[in-house]
């Protein structure tokens, strides 16, 4: 008997939100248990799907039936090895995200969670959907959750940053439905499979290029595109900072991976130097952009910015390499951005649950507050340097991993390029060890910093299980690379089409 692994996977966290929205009433402690081993139960069914994966094999685990036959559209899911370490992340940021919740906040625990688990569960479809309709379907619903979580849990500013967000998000995905629709309707259904064999002339991969960037560019988001994502994560409490910087701006990353690349070959060819162009903008600029900033989430939002900058250059770039690159180079550079999506998603994780935890204490956001923080949290701030150090991509840690393999693939096609892309790890360091200097160091700038209490045991065990995870991928990135290779030749495979 075959389990359908998929979609337990998928509807957990639907279940979930359900089980978690019946609780509103009940003790504190019951809320908290069964939130966390919820989410433990996911984790354990997404360790299940990960030892039952072959690496050297496509689509895995497929399950396909109707959903709107005279469509032709299917509920059709199936795991390669792009998305199934997303999908563990997911599942990893979700358990922490809940574990967060139950450390930091005192009430309305039931709900915070709900909002998580909708948030899970729209994310994983939208990963493991193999048809264009049902993939559509998931990408949107997953706004919805995180602008009620924003607009209902967040701060003082929440309906503005939850609207702008919402409205942004919408707006480039009118276009992505009727990208999905024109497909769906010249292939005679919506698989994936179906889109990929389509022969497109110049003109329609233009279009739907042009369509597919502006969904993709703004939940990732894109430079020029990016101005909603500083005031949503001001706003948002801190699990909901952490969902949105680790998983949902993926989606993002994952729909350039599995629509602009493999549908528009000749398109993304053609447009690769404005891609990369925009990229470099993103890295350099926004960059300077987080150096001025004095609220800690808004410097750790641009940060984010900057950093995806280098998803959209490892992807674009493997377009302006010669031909006589060899195949391996565009793999290495495409495994970097599989890499740096992971890695970004823990250390930006890391550094908004390490700044909630202060948050919680002393209620301010302004850097001018801090100063001499290591004098009474010495271990809370080793975990805070830790994170940074991953942020700047520093050697031995999960940062440093991604940005190397998507300079090192830079390089082959242009070294001006890969100068300039260099700088992301410059600026990130001026900026963020400029802001542990100002926080940690230095003159106590605020009197009610000498009665905080370091972090107790159950908030060491969170931040430690980040810890490990960053340590972990950062000196054994094969946990990454051997289970996705095969799938990234696929793309590469388009990528190569597109040159031809």
């Amino acid at each position: 008997m075959n389990i359908p692994i998929l979609s337990l996977i998928l509807w957990h966290g639907l279940i979930a939100a359900i089980i978690m929205s019946q609780l509103a009433r009940s003790s504190i402690w019951l809320q908290k248990s069964t939130a966390v081993i919820i989410s433990m139960l996911g984790c354990g069914l997404t360790g299940y799907l990960w030892y039952g994966f072959i690496p050297n094999q496509a689509f895995q685990f497929v399950e396909k039936v109707p959903w709107i036959a005279h469509l032709g559209a299917f509920y059709h899911l199936g795991v390669d090895g792009i998305s199934l370490n997303l999908v563990i992340l997911t599942m990893i940021i979700v358990f922490l995200s809940i574990l967060s919740i139950c450390v930091i906040q005192e009430k309305n625990i039931a709900s915070a969670c709900t909002w998580v688990f909708l948030v899970q569960a729209m994310s994983i479809g939208a990963f493991l959907a193999l048809d264009g309709l049902l993939f559509y379907l998931f990408w949107e619903a997953s706004l919805l959750p995180m602008f009620l979580y924003i607009g209902l849990c967040g701060g003082g500013n929440r309906w503005f940053a939850a609207r702008k967000y919402f409205l942004f998000s919408l707006f480039g995905s009118l276009f992505f439905l009727v990208s999905i629709l024109y497909l769906g309707l010249k292939a005679g259904d919506f698989s994936f499979s179906s889109f990929y064999q389509l022969q497109l002339n110049l003109n329609e991969q233009l279009l739907l290029f042009t369509a597919f960037t502006l969904a993709f560019a703004i939940k990732l988001p894109m430079f020029p595109l990016h101005s909603w994502l500083p005031d949503a994560h001001t706003q948002a409490s801190t699990s909901g900072s952490m969902l949105l910087a680790a998983i949902l701006l993926k989606l993002g990353g994952y729909g350039f991976m599995r629509f602009n690349l493999p549908i528009t070959p000749d398109a993304s060819m053609l447009l690769a130097p404005l891609m990369t162009v925009l990229s470099i903008i993103a890295i350099i600029y926004i960059g300077f952009v987080a150096a001025v900033q004095s609220d800690i989430k808004r410097l750790i939002a641009y940060a984010s910015i900057s950093h995806m900058g280098m998803i959209t250059l490892g992807l674009f770039v493997a377009y302006l390499m010669p031909g006589s690159v060899q195949e391996s180079t565009r793999i290495i550079g495409i495994s970097g951005v599989l890499v740096h999506m992971i890695s970004h998603g823990l250390s930006s994780a890391g550094l908004f649950l390490c700044f909630g935890l202060v948050y919680h204490r002393l209620g301010t956001r302004d850097i001018k507050d801090y100063g001499g923080l290591m004098r009474v949290m010495p271990i809370y701030s080793g975990f805070f340097m830790l994170f940074i150090l991953s942020n700047i991509g520093f050697p031995g840690t999960a940062g440093f991993v991604g940005e190397f393999f998507v300079i090192y693939a830079t390089c082959a096609a242009n070294l001006w390029l890969a100068g300039l892309a260099v700088l992301t790890m410059v600026l990130s360091a001026t900026y963020s060890l400029g802001l542990v200097k100002q926080v940690f160091y230095g003159r106590v700038n605020n009197m009610q910093l000498l009665t905080v209490m370091d972090i107790n045991w159950s908030e060491k065990l969170l931040l430690g299980l980040l810890s490990l995870m960053i340590i972990g991928v950062g000196i054994a990135p094969d946990i990454i690379t051997a289970s996705s290779v095969h799938a990234i030749k696929n793309t590469v495979l388009f990528v190569k089409s597109g040159q031809s």
